[in-house]
This record gives structure tokens, C-alpha cells and sequence, in this order.
């Protein structure tokens, strides 16, 4: 209950200081709330195994820090799915920080007109074979601005996120309920202290 208090101030900040989609009366915020309180959950879960099913605190941060980086690599943002190889793919299947990030990406992105207004963002094309034309970003005889994505779900298509929210969110849950079982387990059974 602790992180309730501590996931709606950590939402409220980051959500309106980063100027997030309000679309939808307010739902897409409501959800990203939500998500942030599973993930501070999840985040305590996954600790706990480590320090339920561990000897020491030294093994136990050791290992956790060797899991969250090996997830993070292999969670489908910083190496897509399509790059993964193959005897390592299950990693991305299993990845307890991949649903997570899946979740807010489609919630924030999933319908989303995007456009380059100025040019911000827009990547110039070379349209003249014209040797004045060099470094003359701003002549529209030689270069045209092309904005690289327009609509959300393009980046959507691109990282491969094609459930739903509620999919990403459901998961998230099972992973949550499930290592907390695991917990209960290890903190039963596991007795590294000797007698």
C-alpha cells in the first residue's frame, strides 16, 4: 500500500511534465497510474525473489542486477524481437519487463497522430542534382522535408507491440501473482541460515 502514495506522485509528475496524451478523457492517464503501481509491485517482486531465494545481500544485488540488465536488453526495445537470435528469443517471451514497457508504449501510443510541425523532427531528402544545392537545407528546390512517422502505431508496427492494452496489462498481473507465489514458496521453504 506504501506505493500507492509514491506511484500516483512519480505518475502525476513525469505524466503532465512530459506532456503525455490526454486524449480520452483522461483514461490513457488513469491507465498509465495503474501501470505504474504494477510495475513498482513488480519491481518489489522480482527483489524479493532475489532476496527470498538468495544467501546474502551480495549475491542477491549481484544477481538482481545482472537479471534487470539481461531483461533490459532483451525486453524488445534496445534489440528488437526481429534482431534477436533465435536460441535467445525465449528471453524476450519471458521477459517480466517487456509487457511493462508494451503497456505504456501502446497506451500512449496507440492512435496517435503524430506530424513534424516546422520541420521539427523531419528528415531533409535530397530532391536536386544541382552542386549549389549543397548544405542549402532551407531551399526547397533542393531539399524536401519527409516526417519519418505520422501516426503512433507506426512505432507501434516497428517494435512489434501489436496486442492491446488490456493483453500488456494482464500479463503484467500474471507475472506479478506468479512471482509472488514463487516468493511465498521460497520464503517458506528457503533456509540459508544454519542451525
Amino acid at each position: 500500500a506504501v506505493f500507492i502514495p509514491r506511484a500516483t506522485i512519480f505518475t502525476i509528475m513525469v505524466y503532465f511534465l512530459s506532456g503525455l496524451n490526454l486524449e480520452d478523457g483522461g483514461a490513457r492517464f488513469f491507465l498509465c497510474w495503474i501501470g505504474v503501481i504494477l510495475v513498482f509491485f513488480l519491481g518489489l517482486t522480482i527483489a524479493e525473489s532475489c532476496a527470498f531465494g538468495l544467501p546474502n545481500e551480495q549475491i542477491g544485488l549481484g544477481v538482481f542486477t545482472l537479471l534487470m540488465t539481461i531483461q533490459s536488453l532483451f525486453a524488445g526495445f534496445l534489440v528488437k524481437e526481429a534482431n534477436i537470435p533465435d536460441y535467445w528469443v525465449w528471453l524476450y517471451y519471458i521477459n517480466s519487463v517487456r509487457y511493462p514497457l508494451s503497456f505504456f508504449c501502446v497506451n500512449e501510443l496507440d492512435g496517435l497522430d503524430v506530424s513534424c510541425p516546422g520541420n521539427e523532427g523531419a528528415v531533409p531528402v535530397f530532391v536536386s542534382s544541382n552542386s549549389s544545392c549543397v548544405g542549402q537545407l532551407n531551399d526547397p528546390n533542393c531539399f524536401r522535408y519527409y516526417c519519418p512517422i505520422t501516426s503512433g502505431n507506426d512505432v507501434l508496427d516497428q517494435f512489434n507491440m501489436t496486442q492491446s492494452v488490456g493483453f500488456y496489462l494482464a500479463i503484467t498481473v500474471v507475472f506479478v501473482g506468479g512471482l509472488r507465489l514463487i516468493n511465498i514458496m521460497l520464503f517458506s521453504f528457503v533456509n540459508w541460515v544454519e542451525k
